[in-house]
């Protein structure tokens, strides 16, 4: 048979209390600071060094330099046009890779560069862009689009957490 503890309703009130007081106290618990403008500015700068340098690398290097910027994290993902085209970073290193075969060289431009830092170590990137893709055989297509993505602070730099592309269509040469 089950023994019942009893508590002395002093001891009660005590424990009644102690409890009151720790949920009250965690409540009201100092919510950490936002980093001030001041700190985010580098964010900014930084980041926006880190889109010229993926704009430099894709137009001299081609497709295959996209995997430096891309996040080897189990959160990375790509969409396109509203469709989830890369779940995982070997889903998308398996496309990249089989880019080289068809593509010659890759033009990017980013325009009209917003970024929006959380933290010191992730923000919110969103620009346009213009890509001139040219096949092995020298069509060349350009496309015009925007861009949104996480950015997060790696132990190699800059990298895209995720991306969105939005086309806004193809012009073939």
């Amino acid at each position: 048979m089950a023994r019942r503890i009893h508590f002395h309703p002093v001891h009660q009130l005590v424990c009644s209390a102690a409890i009151a007081i720790s949920l009250v106290l965690s409540a009201c618990r100092l919510k950490p600071e936002s980093p001030s403008q001041d700190q985010l500015g580098p964010v900014r700068d930084s980041i926006r060094i880190f889109a010229a340098t993926v704009a430099h690398d894709v137009t001299r290097e081609g497709s295959k330099a996209w995997l430096r910027f891309f996040s080897r994290s189990p959160q990375f993902f790509m969409a396109s046009e509203g469709r989830l085209v890369f779940p995982t970073i070997d889903s998308a290193t398996v496309f990249v890779d089989s880019l080289a075969v068809w593509i010659r060289s890759i033009q990017l431009s980013w325009g009209d560069i917003s970024v929006d830092p959380l933290t010191p170590q992730l923000a919110v990137f969103k620009a346009s862009f213009h890509e001139l893709v040219t096949d092995r055989s020298g069509r060349q297509t350009a496309q015009d689009g925007y861009c949104t993505a996480t950015v997060e602070h790696t132990g190699v730099g800059w990298q895209f957490r995720n991306l969105h592309w939005s086309v806004a269509g193809n012009r073939t040469r």
